[in-house]
């Protein structure tokens, strides 16, 4: 008598494990092509600009033509005469081009390791009417800017001593600051970008000390 043979249970296909870490793989891959193509755009275009005012602060002249160059040639451009104590600034309005909102997590126009005159620091207007002036900021917090919309900034410091001042500077020479540099986030993409203010200001060295 021949013994019943043992129905073997089917059992379900398995995905081998090499193909769900290649899909794994692959994924990442993508995902790291895309992200630096996005990267590489924000880097190259950077959708942000000056926006639709400028103004210097504090006590200043006209430039004279011949005096200093300005890289922007349509450039509105101001002296700031070295008064040992005085408050100067120069303040604007930074645009969002991109069709999304973008955040400034910070703000400065003297790269690291430049002396100056006068250290200028980054400023938040109180309300959205730019009302520039000396006493009209805040301390600089990194802000969001809604997509199509602008922000006012303002860089605000004040002379320091003559003495110093003179030991780094020649008599008669000054410091254009003309461009702001900012770190800017567009959702997960971050980039620095150099912002030129359509007006300059010469922070100017003493000619002599008291």
């Amino acid at each position: 008598m021949v013994a019943a043979e043992r129905a073997q249970p089917v059992r379900a296909g398995r995905t081998p494990a090499f193909t769900l870490i290649g899909a794994v793989l692959a994924l990442a891959v993508i995902g790291i092509l895309v992200f630096t193509a996005g990267q590489g755009w924000v880097s190259a275009v950077h959708p942000i600009a000056a926006g639709s005012f400028s103004t210097v602060l504090g006590e200043t002249v006209p430039c004279g033509t011949a005096d200093f160059y300005i890289n922007d040639e349509s450039a509105e451009c101001y002296v700031a005469p070295f008064a040992e104590g005085h408050e100067v600034g120069i303040g604007f309005t930074v645009w969002n081009d991109a069709p999304i909102g973008m955040t400034i997590l910070s703000a400065q126009v003297i790269r690291d390791g430049v002396l100056t005159p006068a250290a200028l620091e980054p400023q938040l207007l109180r309300s959205e009417g730019y009302v520039f002036g000396l006493s009209e900021g805040v301390p600089f917090e990194p802000v969001e800017v809604p997509a199509g919309e602008e922000v006012g900034i303002q860089f605000v410091g004040a002379f320091g001593d003559c003495e110093t001042a003179a030991e780094n500077w020649s008599p008669g020479s000054g410091l254009i600051v003309g461009d702001a540099f900012m770190t800017v986030r567009w959702g997960v993409f971050t980039t620095e970008v150099q912002v030129p203010a359509p007006t300059a200001l010469v922070l100017e060295a003493p000619m002599s000390c008291p």
